[in-house]
């Protein structure tokens, strides 16, 4: 490696080209002989020859690699190709890049990524294994349909599958599923990248129905599972919050990003006050939300002479305002940035009573009245949670080197957890037999030979050769690791904290003092999820005396949880039923809701459809009689057949938007800000018929 002639940045600043006059083969020839020389050394192949950005990695103002990108929107990346050399591999040069890019406010997706990038994926916490082949990716994997491969069983594919967060290194291919049940699915699997023929522990011959169809298996049932680890994934990627004042500036007053597009002549500043005005609007009503606001804002730049397509014969699956198709389930149109499932066109006067309503929901539900803010966390509770996650990581096989500062960010504390948890004895970075067989490869050869130095020892050799000279004659806790380990005073504090973890991830909008008090007048033998059915319980009494429909909500979604974590889908099925009867009658809210309130939240919707492959149209009944008998006589506003007709029309996948607005209608009319309700009916329902 000492004999390359390396391009230098003595500024320490990544060099970025534009590619419209630039093909990717060529560049590498042509500026980064050296590069290019170990590309083919190692097999790799250019997967994209065009690209819109290229982008040099750096180790210590050395080019040892570089990223290249295809550019979808301002704000929307697709990583289409990405190297390093060896020898400054594990360096976090590319996770560092990711970073970079997040933290700059671009969604990134990686186009079929190779084995060895879903294996750093894992390395530096954005993926993991889920069982012997299978790994789940907070990085979406983009997939060109046209080219891959699939399997259908018993299912029509309207709509082509374009992301997915899943990947199979038996056969070295991401996986598309689209699931209805374990015998009706359509999967998507990419062909064999070049150069990973022989990464493949399965032929791609032997592939065959059966094989596709215990994955189905295993995903439908570990899906809560996966959904959990997809959340703590998730965590780790630090994405950068523009605030709209920043974006758009105030009534009035232009930001200074919208005063460069006017410099820039992009637009002019009556179009970008007009901009202003509509985002402002959109935002209060929830046509956008803030977090895809720069999405939205380029969107409307680019298109606003061209207006949308919201008049033309709108498609089934597609975006309400742009008319873009839909692929897959995002709360948002990737392409305008338009909020999906948006229920109801509202004014901005019927708004007026949204900081209300925000400050009474701002407060943690408590069962001693006690008032905390739920955004607040004590220093104390936050740095053991820190400890937690870092430890939780480690035990896990998840190590990255900025895993303590990431944490530390996310948790809003300023401490260096890297010490902080040296000092309490929880890791250490001691170098043993089992690290050092699986470290010992990333150390360059000029590192090796510095450990040999300090130690005595001949330095000539191979990079074997130095290595085996190190493992029979240098003592390993001499050397330090590349990455820490858990110790057994790590293992107890796990131990220990798990109720706080269990709290932050399951109870976060309870209060924490009481969640500990409660612990400590139960008997031992209880687990952690018999105290938290037990406690969520009490919570759920509390919010049903209190007549206050967010407390009951929120309680009996987390119960359904803690069912759904114990797989005992009839009782996830029966609190989902709860929730819905609540909501569709607008049960104890405040009549300031009625204004823009939706009966049936997508969160429902989805969750309805997703468990009714578990039960029964026998059990679907008596879970049906049983949620609604929990509830007192004269409760519920809509009558007993109207609420089983929504439920069967759920379950029927009827369009969301036309239940609510039906319901809204016809059992909820506002003037001056009183809500007209028609009588009840608890007549004997059966939802037979939605099963023939």
């Amino acid at each position: 490696m000492e004999d390359i002639e390396y391009v230098f940045r003595n500024d320490g600043d990544n060099t970025l080209i534009q590619g419209k006059e630039f093909y990717l083969t060529g560049l590498l020839k042509r500026e980064y002989a050296y590069i290019y020389d170990s590309i083919c050394e190692n097999n790799y192949k250019i997967r994209e020859d065009n690209f819109d950005i290229f982008k040099e990695l750096l180790y210590q103002n050395k080019v040892v690699g570089f990223c290249s990108y295809k550019i979808i929107s301002e704000s929307y990346y697709i990583l289409t190709d990405a190297y390093i050399i060896r020898g400054y591999r594990r360096q976090s040069l590319f996770h560092n890049e990711l970073k970079f890019q997040l933290r700059n406010g671009h969604y990134i997706t990686i186009r079929e990524p190779t084995k060895y990038m879903v294996e750093l994926l894992i390395h530096v916490g954005y993926a993991k294994k889920i069982n012997n082949n299978l790994v789940i990716s907070s990085i979406d994997f983009n997939i060109d349909t046209s080219k891959a491969l699939n399997v259908k069983k018993d299912f029509d594919l309207s709509n082509d599958i374009l992301f997915s967060n899943l990947y199979d290194l038996d056969i070295c291919s991401t996986l598309s599923f689209k699931i209805v049940n374990q015998m009706k699915y359509v999967v998507y699997y990419t062909e064999i990248l070049d150069g990973e023929e022989n990464l493949c522990k399965i032929s791609r011959d032997k592939l065959n129905q059966e094989y596709f169809s215990n994955i189905v298996s295993f995903l439908i049932n570990n899906d809560s599972v996966i959904e959990r680890w997809l959340f703590l994934l998730n965590n780790n990627i630090s994405f950068k919050k523009i605030s709209k004042e920043d974006l758009l500036g105030s009534p009035g007053r232009l930001s200074n990003y919208l005063i460069k597009k006017v410099n820039d002549k992009n637009l002019s500043r009556d179009d970008a006050e007009y901009i202003q005005r509509q985002l402002l609007l959109e935002l209060k009503t929830g046509k956008v939300d803030e977090k895809v606001l720069k999405l939205r804002l380029n969107y409307l730049i680019n298109h606003l002479h061209k207006g949308n397509k919201s008049n033309n014969v709108q498609k089934d699956k597609s975006c309400p305002y742009c008319n873009e198709q839909i692929t897959f389930i995002e709360d948002y149109c990737i392409n305008c940035g338009y909020t999906l499932y948006n229920l109801l066109k509202l004014d901005e006067r019927e708004f007026v009573f949204r900081e209300v309503l925000e400050d009474k929901k701002s407060y943690k539900y408590s069962l001693n009245n006690i008032k905390e803010k739920k955004d607040y966390f004590s220093s104390d509770y936050l740095i053991k949670l820190s400890f937690f996650k870092v430890l939780h990581y480690l035990k896990s096989n998840h190590y990255r080197r900025d895993i303590f500062k990431d944490i530390a960010s996310q948790q809003g504390i300023n401490y260096d957890l890297r010490e902080l948890l040296i000092d309490k004895g929880y890791i250490s970075f001691s170098m043993n037999q089992e690290k050092w067989q699986f470290e010992a490869n990333d150390y360059r050869n000029d590192e090796l030979k510095e450990i040999l130095k300090s130690h005595g020892l001949k330095i000539s050799g191979n990079k074997h050769e130095l290595i085996t000279r190190i493992t029979d004659e240098v003592p390993l806790e001499d050397i330090k690791s590349y990455s820490p380990r858990i110790t057994d005073s790590g293992l107890k504090f796990i131990e220990d904290n798990y109720s706080l973890f269990f709290h932050n991830t399951i109870f976060k909008d309870f209060v924490y003092e009481e969640y500990l008090e409660f612990d400590k007048g139960l008997d031992k033998e209880y687990d952690e999820l018999d105290k938290a059915m037990l406690f969520v319980d009490k919570h759920i009494s509390n919010a049903f005396e209190k007549k206050d429909h967010d407390y009951m909500v929120y309680s009996l979604r987390k119960k359904a949880l803690l069912y759904d974590i114990l797989k005992d889908y009839n009782n996830v099925i029966l609190n989902e039923l709860k929730i819905f009867m609540i909501n569709l009658n607008m049960l104890y809210i405040d009549s300031d809701y009625y204004l823009f309130y939706k009966p049936v939240e997508k969160e429902t919707y989805s969750l309805l459809n997703e468990l009714m492959s578990y039960i029964t149209a026998e059990e679907l009944n008596d879970l049906y009689s049983e949620a609604y008998n929990s509830f007192n006589e004269g409760d519920f506003k809509i009558p007993n057949y109207e609420i089983a007709d929504v439920l069967r029309e759920i379950l029927r996948n009827y369009a969301l938007n036309a239940i609510n607005n039906r319901i809204r209608n016809r059992y909820y009319k506002i003037k001056e800000n009183k809500t007209v309700l028609k009588k009840n009916n608890r007549g004997i329902v059966t939802l037979d018929r939605y099963f023939r």
